[in-house]
Parts: structure tokens; C-alpha cells; sequence
């Protein structure tokens, strides 16, 4: 396997991710061991999961203060399972599950990463050498 490619499992542990960080792409490896997600509506959710893991990868993770306005958005929501600091907790809406990737203090630092009930907006890092 070359260097640029990484595979990830992902938070629901059905998917495997195989990610081209040189040609940013990503394609699905495997589903539960059968190949292509059942519904559309799996398939919504695993794009939405890779492009914000690949966005972590490449753009590197969300400033502090878009990431703090992300989770102060969260503590406010409703749809909020809170775990114990440092931790923030996980989102009930999004259907990310319980897994560590899903964590909200791991997953609001995603900059393509959103929120389920539209309350966060895609945020993205400059271009390397731009000026902040």
C-alpha cells in the first residue's frame, strides 16, 4: 500500500475507507463484508463521514474558535448524549453511533464535518500560506 493511501474503519464499524490523500478521493472498500451500502441513506452517511475525515486529513483540524462555537452549539442542543470531560459527547441525530471518531471533540474538529439539524456551517482552514 503507497504512503498517501490510508484505510479507515468507520464510526459504526461496518464501513472500511480506503483514502488517496495525494488525489483526494475516496471510495468505499467494504460494507459489513457485502460490498456496496444497502440504502441511500447509508450511502448520505458515509460520504458525509469521509469527506469529513478526509477534510481533517488535508486541511488539518478547525481553528479554536470555530470549533468552540460547534460545541457550544452542541451543549445547547437537545440531541446531545454528554459524556464526561474532556470529552464533549455524541450527537443522537447525526447516526454516528458510540464509536471514539464520533466523539463530538474529535468529530467538531472535522472542517468539513456537519451538523444534522443544519446548526453548524462547514467551516475550512486558508489555503497553506495564506494569511489568517
Amino acid at each position: 500500500m503507497s504512503k498517501h493511501i490510508t484505510n479507515i474503519v468507520a464510526p459504526d464499524g461496518l464501513w472500511t475507507i480506503e483514502l488517496d490523500l495525494v488525489d483526494k478521493t475516496a471510495r468505499v472498500l467494504d460494507y459489513a463484508g457485502h460490498g456496496p451500502a444497502p440504502t441511500p441513506s447509508v450511502l448520505e452517511r458515509a460520504h458525509s463521514w469521509m469527506r469529513a475525515e478526509l477534510s481533517l486529513r488535508l486541511e488539518g483540524p478547525l481553528p479554536d474558535a470555530a470549533y468552540d462555537a460547534r460545541i457550544a452549539t452542541c451543549r445547547a442542543c437537545p440531541e446531545l448524549e454528554p459524556l464526561n470531560p474532556p470529552q464533549v459527547g455524541t450527537c443522537k441525530a447525526c447516526g454516528c453511533g458510540s464509536n471514539p471518531r464520533a466523539e463530538l471533540s474529535i468529530k467538531g474538529r472535522m472542517p468539513a464535518a456537519t451538523c444534522p439539524r443544519a446548526l453548524w456551517e462547514s467551516a475550512t482552514l486558508p489555503p497553506s500560506g495564506a494569511a489568517t
